[in-house]
């Protein structure tokens, strides 16, 4: 017999309560009916059931989906939240790090991008220190990215034994 999925009642139940929350009929924090305060409920709802069901697929979703609602979330409330480009590297690598612990794939793919997150966050202060040693970086802040893309496609590209 098949087992019965709780995916459904979860984003039913998350629906309902954004549509609570978007008609102002409980006030819990400033801008509650926007978009991501949706997306976070959907996220919520795909981890609980990732979790509940040991889906790992479910389990991703929802760690992308929760992570950049969160995001959308504080980031006009901090002064030091990093931007989204940084923020959304940073949280796939985090999501694609919890799916790795949970079944033994993906590991130097999560541990690339949240280290790729950490230095796009400390990339100006990265320049800056270098700067002060008279470390020339204006090349450095200019083609990172193409350094990048050679990278990605010589992985791609390269043959696998």
């Amino acid at each position: 017999m098949k087992k019965k999925s709780i995916l459904l009642p979860l984003t039913l139940l998350a629906v309902a309560l954004y549509a609570i929350l978007s008609g102002g009929q409980f006030d819990i924090w400033k801008d509650q009916e926007k978009w991501y305060t949706l997306v976070l409920l959907f996220g919520l709802a795909f981890l609980y059931q990732g979790k509940k069901e040991q889906e790992s697929a479910h389990v991703f979703i929802g760690m992308l989906m929760t992570g950049l609602s969160l995001h959308f979330i504080l980031q006009p409330k901090l002064d030091h939240w990093p931007d989204t480009f940084t923020m959304i590297v940073f949280i796939v690598g985090l999501a694609l790090f919890v799916k790795s612990s949970q079944k033994k794939e993906y590991r130097i793919e999560s541990v690339v991008l949240i280290a790729l997150g950490l230095f796009l966050y400390f990339f100006q202060q990265i320049t800056k220190q270098l700067s002060s040693l008279s470390i020339p970086v204006s090349g450095f802040e200019l083609y990172w990215p193409y350094v990048l893309i050679a990278v990605s496609l010589l992985l791609l590209f390269l043959k696998r034994k």
